[in-house]
């Protein structure tokens, strides 16, 4: 029973469904349950999973989903680079779409950057002075050396 657990043909939510209606969901720990809804994943989806352990079975599905939604955005050129550069690709448009999902959630209010800015475009430049003594300059400020 257990050995036939794999998502064969089906879509990640299709074989989460499947999954769930198993009776073993009731008799394991979520941590078996996680290792063997894994090894039933399809390989490319496998080896697209960014990390390696999950808290919970939810968010291997999820991850998982991500994958096979990234694999689905960038068909490979042809068979022969599918198989290795389908995790490669798959794992590259998740990060995309993370970095996205960061960029909007973050707060564009103006007032909370720091302006450098002049007018006209030129930026404000700071330097820092130290303080040398020496025979000739005892009290002189210069800029460091660059």
């Amino acid at each position: 029973m257990v050995s036939d657990i794999s998502q064969g043909k089906m879509t990640v939510a299709k074989y989460k469904r499947f999954f769930y209606s198993l009776p073993i969901v009731g008799e394991r720990t979520e941590q078996q349950l996680i290792l063997l809804a894994k090894a039933g994943l399809k390989e490319e989806i496998r080896d697209g999973l960014e990390i390696e352990e999950f808290a919970t079975l939810e968010a291997l599905f999820e991850d998982a989903k991500e994958v096979e939604e990234g694999l689905k955005e960038t068909p490979p050129s042809s068979l022969a680079n599918a198989a290795a550069q389908a995790p490669i690709t798959a794992v590259a448009n998740v990060l995309v779409r993370r970095r996205k999902k960061m960029d909007t959630d973050m707060d564009d209010d103006a007032s909370d950057w720091t302006d450098d800015t002049l007018g006209s475009g030129q930026f404000r430049w700071t330097t820092t002075c130290t303080a040398r003594t020496d025979s000739s300059t005892s009290d002189r400020l210069e800029p460091p050396p660059l």
